[in-house]
């Protein structure tokens, strides 16, 4: 998350960030002013949004009337617009079942596209490659993993659409 707003050591601001349920980082917003804001708690709105609660030591940037000194700060956030980046193209809820030598990659994408499936043994080295093709929606991706010895690995979408998971081959 870029846009902090203050240049000093130690001196901070919100972050806020919302992640999907398997730890993707869908958005992210920094607020904040050239002193220093800290949160206390957040809530989610029931019409996705969020409510951030905290303090600020600022009057400018996002924080606007101050009284003094540090002021409680209360934040309302949207769901993400053109001032919240969001994570393009990643795929979510990757799932992976094993069957002999035959992986079944489950996932969800927002977008469709092409793309570059690796595996990379512990040792880091690619051992597997493998173009597909991603769909928008749910996705159902067979792959062959004879000649790939027991172990973990670390399953790498690339490309138009990406995302990454670990599997254990029995």
């Amino acid at each position: 998350v870029s846009g902090n707003h203050n240049t000093g050591f130690l001196v901070y601001d919100y972050w806020v960030i919302k992640v999907d349920s398997i730890g993707n980082l869908e958005w992210g917003k920094c607020l904040g002013g050239s002193n220093d804001e800290e949160v206390y708690s957040i809530k989610q709105t029931p019409v996705s949004g969020f409510i951030v609660v905290g303090y600020s030591d600022s009057n400018d940037g996002d924080v606007t009337g101050n009284h003094g000194g540090t002021d409680a700060w209360v934040v309302k956030l949207s769901s993400p617009t053109a001032d919240i980046p969001e994570l393009e193209k990643s795929i979510m809820d990757f799932t992976v079942i094993q069957n002999g030598d035959q992986l079944l990659l489950r996932f969800f994408s927002k977008y469709s596209g092409r793309s570059i499936v690796t595996f990379y043994d512990s040792q880091g080295k690619s051992t597997l490659k493998q173009e597909i093709l991603i769909d928008e929606g749910i996705n159902h991706t067979f792959l062959s993993t004879s000649g790939l010895s027991q172990g973990i690995y670390l399953i790498n979408i690339e490309g138009e659409v990406h995302g990454n998971a670990k599997v254990v081959l029995k």
